[in-house]
């Protein structure tokens, strides 16, 4: 990464924090339904939300939770990321009014301020390729118990819109952007981090947004942050037009891989 990039904020998303929370979509039902199908109807569900940002996974897990006739159990889904005003919009969200079992909190992957085996899942949902560093996976699997198991997912584009709109954005930045899921593979880093068991699932589905809502969520990717202060205005517009001209019938269409990578804790 270039000093240009670093100075821009390239993986800062809290300035971007309102486009997020506007923008951004649930994940496909069917990779939740999978996340629970791991926990074998067990009694106890435990779950850390790793870089949960806006939590909109978060609470997508909690609701499942919910939906299994769980609501007596034990229940905690936790949600936590390193940017607090990610998390402003997360705990502002009218679904955790008045529920305790769901809570979010400022911490640091590398640096988890929980205790050893509090959670039987850590998940990570569009997050895991910021923070693959071993000290980030020891921790993971330190607070991991025993039999838990970690669940990472990622949206992954398989058309061309992604491909449009990072050109315009690259034509403002002036050199080569960043791609922090270049040479990113879940399934081999936790097996080289020892985790067991290791399976992947692929789901594919597509994200429906009017052309508004596509020019809000292409303000709350990463990359936004790289272009200069005085370049915003024109690529805004150019921005713009290109989430128009990608309209058909009124919406723009993002079709999307949903990659599942789990596995379970190693401890003995």
């Amino acid at each position: 990464m270039t000093e240009t990039q670093k100075k821009f904020g390239y993986g800062n998303f809290g300035n971007l924090a309102e486009e997020y929370e506007l923008a951004r979509q649930k994940y496909t039902s069917e990779v939740i339904d999978l996340l629970w199908a791991l926990f074998k109807h067990q009694r106890k569900c435990f779950v850390l939300d790793l870089g949960c940002g806006t939590g909109i996974s978060t609470r997508q897990i909690f609701k499942k939770l919910q939906e299994e006739n769980l609501a007596n159990h034990n229940i905690l889904v936790v949600g936590c990321d390193k940017d607090p005003l990610m998390l402003e919009k997360a705990t502002a969200h009218p679904e955790n009014r008045g529920e305790s079992r769901l809570t979010y909190g400022v911490d640091n992957a590398e640096a988890l301020s929980f205790l050893d085996a509090s959670f039987d899942a850590i998940t990570a949902f569009g997050s895991f390729h910021w923070f693959t560093s071993q000290k980030a996976i020891s921790e993971i699997k330190r607070v991991l118990t025993p039999e838990g198991f970690f669940f990472v997912v990622n949206k992954n584009d398989t058309d061309g819109f992604k491909n449009g709109f990072r050109k315009i954005i690259k034509d403002a930045v002036g050199e080569e952007l960043p791609e922090i899921k270049k040479d990113y593979n879940a399934a081999r880093i936790l097996d080289e981090s020892g985790f067991r068991d290791i399976q992947t699932q692929h789901f594919i589905c597509s994200e429906l947004f009017t052309p508004e809502q596509a020019l809000l969520y292409l303000q709350s990717v990463s990359i936004w942050n790289l272009v200069p202060t005085e370049k915003k205005e024109k690529t805004l517009n150019l921005l713009k037009e290109y989430c128009w001209d990608s309209s058909e019938n009124g919406q723009v269409r993002r079709t999307i891989e949903v990659k599942a990578v789990f596995g379970w804790n190693s401890w003995e």
